[in-house]
């Protein structure tokens, strides 16, 4: 039988816990009205003044209206704030508040105090606030996590000082668990922008200290659709595969499939840096190289790609081609075997962008390089000699030497393989006396860059001699 003492403490307790729960919901209700505020730079000063306040209401108050002056005004009082009291108690109720709402207000308040000056975000880094943010990217509120990543990603990308500052604290593990873990839009895109700055920022880190970011950008390339997520992504995979590990760390991922689909997406920025992965494995060993031709769609993409309407992607891609091409004729038999394809690097030699010329150029006259007989016989029927022929009349020096090591290395193999014309010589020579080469390269012993004056008169002592 329960006693009357013990009925009311049951009713007391009940009453309060009803209390509670009702303060709570004020506490909250208040909260949102005062998010939705417009608060005046001219209250700056009583607003910092009052995050020290021992009155919660009054405090929450002043760091909502801090926060939304710092990352909504148009001139962040964030001088002010770094200078004043006010980070100890920002960072204090980080770490101890009950509300997460308030949590996340004031991790928001010092993200932004971190995106001032490279002084100005060094003292708020003096203050402790790494350590806050990384224990607090523990928290199940995503609101709260979000606000930490901005403000480990604002330090990070500060310069390569305070970026090793977060590294050497421990930051990139967090960060990538984080991630893997991660439900909302929010947290991955801010997330993955913030482990972007670990690589961004010049001169890069040592690649062991951030290589376990490596496997959360080839996921998040593989299974999200955001553009912002995928560039950032793509971009950051762009930054590790500048070295062998981060090639070998990419091609392990079963991430090249994705990249390859990548390269039709309708976003220029996800196809920039998707082409600069790839280049960069092109640009690798042999070995890399025949990782990424496994992908049977990489040719019909990026043949797709030279016809873009942005030259930077018509270069990356021709980029490409040129890395391919320079590599063993079975790596661009199927190049060599599509007469279309041919067609489309011929063509863009003729573009209006110079850059996009050299760089065509350069893939036909890598072509010739290493051939086998039916891909010389393809060089001479396709156009590809009578392009790098023509080429000759260019004014561009870059152009210029890679025409003639092409026409160079035809006429070599004219020699090897024995092709004949009908009266008997080099074939290629023919071809090249009936198109009036002979006397663009008899112009050309007179050009004034040293490099091709060499390889006009290497070509002559080697093959032919004028009267």
């Amino acid at each position: 039988m329960i006693s009357s003492d013990d009925k009311e403490q049951t009713s007391a307790s009940a009453t309060t816990s009803t209390t509670k729960e009702t303060q709570d919901q004020e506490y909250d209700e208040l909260i949102t009205e005062w998010q939705d505020m417009t608060f005046e730079e001219s209250a700056t000063s009583s607003l910092i003044e009052d995050v020290s306040s021992t009155d919660l209401k009054k405090q929450a108050y002043a760091v909502i209206g801090l926060r939304k002056l710092l990352s909504e005004g148009q001139d962040p009082p964030i001088s002010e704030a770094v200078n004043s009291g006010a980070i100890l108690i920002l960072i204090k109720l980080l770490e101890y508040s009950s509300n997460f709402r308030i949590q996340s207000e004031a991790a928001w308040c010092l993200s932004s105090l971190c995106a001032g000056t490279s002084e100005e975000t060094k003292k708020v880094i003096d203050y402790g606030v790494i350590p806050s943010f990384i224990s607090a990217l523990k928290s199940s509120h995503e609101e709260v996590v979000e606000q930490c990543l901005w403000g480990l990603g604002n330090i990070a990308g500060d310069s390569a000082q305070l970026r090793d500052v977060v590294i050497k604290a421990g930051a990139v593990e967090p960060m990538v668990k984080v991630l893997e873990n991660a439900v909302g839009l929010a947290v991955k895109s801010t997330g993955i922008w913030a482990l972007l700055n670990m690589y961004r920022v010049k001169p890069a880190a040592p690649y062991e200290a951030i290589e376990k970011a490596i496997p959360v950008f080839c996921s998040y390339l593989a299974k999200e659709d955001d553009p912002d997520i995928l560039t950032n992504a793509a971009w950051g995979l762009s930054l590790g595969s500048d070295e062998e590990k981060g090639i070998n760390g990419i091609l392990e991922s079963g991430v090249n499939s994705h990249l390859v689909r990548l390269l039709d997406n309708p976003f220029i920025s996800v196809i920039t840096f998707c082409l600069k992965v790839i280049g960069n494995i092109t640009a690798g060993s042999d070995e890399q190289t025949a990782c990424i031709l496994k992908e049977k769609d990489l040719f019909a993409n990026l043949f797709k790609l030279i016809d873009h309407e942005n030259n930077e992607i018509r270069k990356g891609t021709l980029w490409i081609l040129s890395n391919i091409t320079s590599g063993p004729p079975a790596q661009f038999e199927s190049m060599m075997s599509n007469s279309k394809y041919l067609k489309k690097i011929i063509e863009a030699t003729r573009d209006d962008d110079c850059d996009i010329n050299r760089e065509a150029a350069l893939v036909l006259s890598n072509l010739t390089t290493e051939c086998n007989p039916g891909q010389v016989i393809r060089i001479l029927n396709s156009g590809i000699y009578g392009c790098l022929i023509g080429l000759l009349y260019s004014s561009d020096a870059q152009i210029l030497l890679a025409a003639l090591k092409g026409i160079e290395n035809c006429l070599n193999w004219g020699k090897k393989f024995n092709l004949k014309n009908t009266s008997g010589g080099n074939k290629f020579l023919g071809v090249l006396e009936n198109s009036g080469g002979f006397q663009s390269i008899e112009t050309l012993q007179m050009h004034q860059n040293s490099e091709v004056y060499e390889a006009v008169n290497k070509l002559i002592t080697d093959h032919f001699e004028f009267e």
